[in-house]
């Protein structure tokens, strides 16, 4: 059995392809789902399901998913084979648990580094935390699995893609006005009211429509009162967030994901963030701005960049049948 674990919406987005792929090939495949986050994509049924404690007061939310690895282990104990996707506490849980069952550990979306472990945080640690149990690294790119070498990490390096390009083969891009603004991660919590003074004047020196869309976080929701000129959103269901970036003029965001994305659409996408993991796509269509008072110049040095992607670096698009495939041979070898 390939217990597959996915605990947040990026990691369910990512992971649906390689599902549908799995039981394409007529693979055993058991869904676990981890509430970490409780607003995910519909579209599969999970076999098991692991709740969440609320934490005692002043403890951390991400220490209490630790506490889950027990239920996890007894989740997955049925299977021969564990995939976990990305950075998230739920994949660093999930390959412990799989590892101490020695169980086979398949890490989707391997050896992306910044080598900073405060950016991202704490995401930079659980990465490199799960490379110390995986068996298998499924890199999206020749660069992360460059990283594995250096690392010396044991186990099988394999260069597939990222399965984000899956999702993304009908999209035919546009070039329309709204430029899309999303901001979550716990590194710039700090520094909100700085961003938001940053996005207000973009919006005012700047002729596109801005639309910033507001992450669940209290701290996000609370600054984004203060926003002026700029739309403001609910989350997006992740169809119509494709839509609106396949037709967007361009991206301001402290995501990953969207990274990956915009490399798709050949869009270009401000990084508001101290570092990046996925590198590959800066000085093209990414572009790193790590203070909010950089922001607008940032911006316009983006817009007047004429550089092109000649081609995605994140995948192909064919990359969930690619790594269904190394899985399929993966289980015929002795452990």
């Amino acid at each position: 059995m390939i217990s597959v674990i996915y605990g947040t919406r990026p990691e369910f987005i990512k992971l649906r392809p390689l599902v549908v792929a799995l039981r394409d090939r007529e693979l055993p495949v058991w869904l676990v789902r981890v509430a970490q986050h409780t607003d995910l994509c519909d579209g599969f049924e999970h076999d098991a399901y692991v709740e969440i404690p609320p934490p005692r007061p002043g403890a951390s939310r991400l220490n209490s998913i630790f506490g889950l690895v027990p239920a996890i282990e007894a989740a997955i104990a049925g299977s021969d084979t564990c995939v976990v996707q990305g950075d998230t506490a739920t994949a660093f849980a999930a390959a412990l648990a799989a590892y101490n069952l020695e169980l086979r550990v398949v890490h989707v979306e391997a050896g992306l580094r910044t080598y900073d472990l405060r950016n991202p945080h704490p995401e930079e640690s659980y990465r490199q935390c799960i490379s110390s149990l995986a068996t298998l690294h499924m890199c999206p790119t020749e660069d992360d699995a460059r990283n594995l070498a250096r690392e010396r990490r044991s186990g099988t390096v394999h260069v597939t893609g990222n399965t984000v390009t899956d999702n993304l083969v009908a999209l035919v891009p546009e070039l329309g006005d709204e430029v899309l603004i999303t901001m979550h991660r716990r590194e710039n919590l700090p520094l909100l009211d700085r961003w938001i003074d940053a996005f207000n004047r973009c919006a005012a020196a700047l002729p596109q429509e801005f639309t910033f869309v507001c992450h669940p976080n209290p701290a996000v929701r609370t600054a984004a009162t203060r926003l002026s000129g700029l739309r403001l959103s609910e989350p997006l269901p992740y169809d119509e967030l494709l839509e609106r970036l396949r037709k967007c003029a361009y991206v301001i965001t402290d995501s990953g994901g969207l990274q990956e994305e915009c490399a798709w659409l050949n869009k270009r996408v401000v990084v508001c963030r101290v570092a990046t993991e996925r590198p590959q796509t800066l000085g093209t269509t990414s572009f790193l701005c790590e203070r909010p008072e950089d922001l607008l110049g940032v911006v316009e040095h983006a817009l007047r960049a004429s550089a092109e992607l000649e081609r995605c670096p994140f995948g192909d698009g064919q990359v969930a049948p690619r790594i269904a495939k190394l899985l399929e041979e993966a289980r015929r070898e002795p452990r």
